[in-house]
């Protein structure tokens, strides 16, 4: 049986990163588009007429077309994965937002305490009924099902 909870908590906690992913990616797609217009250029312009240099400009230029494929479609799955987190966040109150991006998007040791004294809660029990079900309103969300 899959425990639909323990993924929801994954993906909150590789949020950050996916995010991140995101940034960089973007940035070496726009790096490997000049560097592609570069090999064309300096090819172009430096033609020795030595065999093989026209080979090796097209093997350049094959790697970065390739490259640049695999790089869009890790970039076009982080953002699927950063929309689908986001749009299921939300549909939660921003009491259960901010207490899933404290507990599991930005935790931190101690955050458990913290929290409770800074939501006025009785103890940490309630803090963990309110935050499941902040993890199980999102689960639902994001999946559709809390289990099967």
């Amino acid at each position: 049986m899959k425990d639909w909870k323990l993924d929801a908590r994954e993906r909150l906690r590789d949020y950050p990163k996916r995010k991140n992913a995101v940034d960089i990616l973007q940035r070496e797609i726009v790096e490997l588009k000049s560097e592609y217009g570069t090999i064309q250029s300096s090819f172009a312009a430096s033609v020795t007429g030595k065999a093989g240099d026209e080979g090796r400009r097209e093997d350049l230029l094959v790697e970065n077309i390739q490259r640049r494929g695999e790089l869009a479609e890790a970039l076009r799955r982080s953002r699927h994965y950063v929309r689908a987190v986001e749009k299921a966040m939300e549909t939660l109150t921003t009491e259960q937002q901010s207490l899933l991006e404290q507990m599991y998007i930005h935790p931190e040791r101690g955050k458990a305490e913290r929290v409770v004294e800074e939501l006025g809660y009785s103890d940490q029990r309630y803090l963990y009924r309110v935050l499941d079900k902040a993890l199980r309103d999102f689960t639902l969300a994001y999946f559709g099902v809390t289990e099967l």
